[in-house]
């Protein structure tokens, strides 16, 4: 009996990135063109499919660029340079500014809000946990990192944020109802424990810089906070990050175990509040020598 042969099976590569960076928008289009043709030959030998259709070139630059782009190909398929792009559940576009994720975010949230009015008539009890665990946990996926956008963007989200609590508890908002910029430095203040403890990988914890260890130090688990060149800088994940885990208690900084620091978390919800992002912060410089900036 004649075995037909089987024929080669084709898999399609999901959310694959690949970054460039390069002292000018000509050398990232060189370099994005070679490792193109690389990625396309591993795959051809690999048996791996990239779907050109699908395949997509954003430029993130703060410079103005005058002039015709440079072709990429991927084979004989030209790939398309685009302003906003979709990866792993976040909507990103060419200025960083997270507007296009966060309508998106407003889009969804107010369908899920309009559903959850079905129900108003189940009692409080019923309703926040379905809330907290099927609409706002959706929303606050990735919060850590597009939560850093203006206050006007944020201003949409906080405003369904507030209409569920009034449809929840029957108009009477509850003192212990947070915002989702609470959430926001929340999360940072985790993910930070995290890199601090080395319970992360390696990538995000070199994100934080720890301070060196001085005599004359009340506390030795502080963040070095550089100064940023750019109002980009001030909104990174590294500089907001490292005031959020400034202004904790240096009780709370020292806990090495994750679970327990994030229940001591529920009990700072005052201070959490009162973290900002605008206020004067301690510096320690190279020469270790500390001083204030606004």
């Amino acid at each position: 009996m004649q075995v037909p042969s089987c024929g080669r099976m084709k898999m399609f590569p999901d959310d694959t990135t690949l970054y460039c960076i390069g002292d000018s928008i000509d050398d990232v289009c060189s370099n994005i063109q070679t490792s193109i043709t690389e990625i396309a030959k591993w795959c051809n030998r690999n048996v791996v499919t990239i779907h050109p259709d699908k395949t997509e070139i954003m430029l993130l630059t703060r410079k103005d660029f005058i002039g015709p782009l440079r072709p990429i190909k991927l084979g004989d398929h030209e790939i398309s340079f685009v302003n906003k792009s979709h990866c792993l559940g976040f909507t990103i576009d060419n200025k960083l500014s997270w507007g296009c994720h966060i309508k998106y975010l407003t889009i969804s949230m107010t369908k899920k809000v309009k559903l959850l009015r079905r129900f108003k008539s189940l009692p409080s009890q019923i309703l926040e946990p379905i809330y907290f665990k099927g609409i706002l946990s959706s929303v606050n996926y990735g919060i850590s990192v597009w939560g850093n956008c203006s206050e006007a963007k944020l201003d949409s989200l906080e405003k369904i944020n507030l209409s569920a609590a009034k449809l929840i508890f029957k108009q009477q908002i509850p003192p212990s109802w947070k915002s989702l910029s609470y959430f926001y430095k929340k999360r940072l203040l985790c993910l930070t424990h995290k890199a601090y403890n080395g319970f992360c990988p390696e990538q995000v914890a070199t994100i934080i810089k720890k301070s060196p260890n001085l005599r004359n130090m009340r506390d030795n688990f502080k963040l070095t906070l550089d100064r940023p060149n750019s109002n980009v800088g001030k909104l990174s994940l590294k500089h907001r990050s490292t005031m959020a885990w400034n202004s904790l208690p240096q009780s709370v900084k020292s806990m090495e175990d994750h679970h327990g620091f994030k229940n001591k978390l529920r009990y700072l919800s005052t201070v959490i509040d009162k973290i900002s992002f605008n206020q004067s912060a301690i510096i320690y410089t190279k020469d270790l020598t500390n001083y204030k900036y606004s």
